[in-house]
């Protein structure tokens, strides 16, 4: 072997020697790199479990509130339909005993008022008659 294959040879070895170093090297630093982020990620976790667990309770408020809304929404369309109902049964009351009489009291004051005008206007007529009666006689 002469000197320029030893000489290679050298930097072939320093070279291979040197990359493994720095395989080494990057192996350690991945390896740390892991374990920061396997803190990172418990610690995120211890901090966001409370957070999670405090989500979830005002999810169920949500719902329980939402749930309770919606029976109040079914209570008043019971108490607004009930209402409207008394309201109806009301008026068909005050319709039986107070507009129904006053129409037929209506009723027979109109035809009161119709007899007496048929007994004026009769009247009348047998005054004329004996009026124009009377002017016969007279003349």
């Amino acid at each position: 072997m002469n000197d320029w294959s030893l000489l290679f040879l050298a930097v072939t070895a320093v070279a291979t020697g040197l990359m493994a170093l720095i395989q080494i090297g990057v192996l350690i630093y991945g390896a740390r790199l892991v374990r920061r982020l396997n803190a990172l990620a418990n610690r995120l976790e211890r901090q966001i479990d409370p957070v999670l667990v405090q989500m979830k309770e005002v999810g169920a408020d949500v719902t329980r509130a939402a749930r309770l809304g919606a029976e109040q929404v079914e209570r008043a369309d019971l108490l607004v339909t009930r209402l409207a109902q008394r309201v109806e049964e009301t008026v068909e009351a005050a319709q039986r005993f107070i507009v129904e009489p006053v129409r037929h009291g209506v009723a027979v004051l109109e035809a009161l008022r119709s007899a007496f005008w048929d007994l004026q206007k009769s009247g009348e007529q047998a005054a004329d008659g004996d009026e124009s009666t009377e002017k016969e006689k007279r003349t």
